[in-house]
């Protein structure tokens, strides 16, 4: 059987699947599942796999666990979580990833990989590639958070504020991310359509000289490259609150492609690429998908 795994959280669309991929969603019907304990300059949280990140996130603030604040309100599971190296605000999950425990499917296994193992990337991880997207399930997933504290925040957002503590920090992510995404649940979309671009300098200074201001922030893995926001860039393309009909972007969060009603995956893609296309006839920079599109014969391209 061609198959894929999947928690919630798991960012995809899918394009007229028919019979021939199988999806199967893991739920481990668990009540919620915490373990805490503390080692010498660290915080450690365990948790299973299908817990609601949301939740998660919660508990550790509650515990006076600081230092995960900045993803607060990331919709999906705690085993999705690394699968995607979820992140926001200038923090990732793989930050504090201590290991992730696995069932192998190929050697029948439990097993724990360590973080530094996971081959964590920008919203990519070793769960993503197409050898291992059939093998592993994640069961749990442990945390080792620093007890020394510091505030992440190097993001505009959070630095134009006057946040310092961890819940100053962590209520206004949460009120922020309240205004800006939509409730899938009322508004169909799938969280942040498109990666931040990572670019040259080089193309950062050409973008300059039309617009000075254009949101940019260091590249982690590659001082000679810098990541822009796709947000913005989307924002000032026009795209917007486009409307196409049945599809199109967020009228607070141009990164957000929505579904008005009705829309089918070609649809959703078709609009997709014309906010693609629309950035790159504008800066010359190619917007590549967050989210996974899979289709007749599995995973795609936009």
């Amino acid at each position: 059987m061609n198959f894929r795994l999947f928690h919630a959280g798991h960012e995809g669309t899918y394009r007229d699947i028919g019979h021939q991929l199988q999806f199967v969603h893991i739920n481990n019907s668990l009540s919620f599942a915490a373990v805490f304990y503390g080692t010498e300059g660290y915080n450690h949280s365990a948790y299973t796999c299908d817990e609601d990140y949301r939740c998660y996130e919660e508990v550790a603030v509650f515990v006076q666990i600081y230092g995960l604040e900045n993803l607060a309100m990331i919709p999906g599971t705690v085993g999705g979580a690394p699968v995607q190296n979820i992140g926001a605000y200038g923090v990732s999950l793989s930050d504090f990833c201590r290991y992730v425990e696995v069932l192998d499917l190929v050697t029948g296994k439990v097993d724990r990989i360590m973080g530094r193992d996971c081959g964590f990337g920008y919203r990519t991880s070793v769960f993503r590639t197409p050898e291992n997207q059939a093998r592993y399930i994640i069961t749990a997933v442990e945390l080792a958070i620093p007890k020394d504290w510091k505030p992440e925040t190097s993001y505009s957002a959070l630095s134009s504020q006057n946040l310092e503590t961890p819940e100053a920090i962590f209520d206004f992510v949460c009120s922020t991310r309240k205004i800006k995404l939509p409730d899938p649940k009322v508004l169909g979309n799938a969280g942040s359509f498109f990666r931040n671009p990572v670019v040259p300098k080089e193309t950062l200074a050409l973008i300059q000289k039309t617009y000075e201001n254009v949101p940019h922030y260091p590249a982690e893995s590659n001082p000679e490259m810098v990541k822009l926001a796709a947000g913005w860039l989307i924002d000032q393309a026009g795209c917007r609150g486009l409307n196409l009909g049945t599809a199109g972007t967020y009228r607070n969060q141009a990164l957000v492609l929505v579904n008005y009603g009705g829309a089918t995956p070609d649809d959703l893609v078709n609009a997709a690429k014309h906010v693609q296309s629309r950035v790159e006839d504008t800066f010359g920079v190619h917007l590549d998908p967050e989210v996974r599109i899979y289709g007749e014969k599995g995973e795609c391209q936009l």
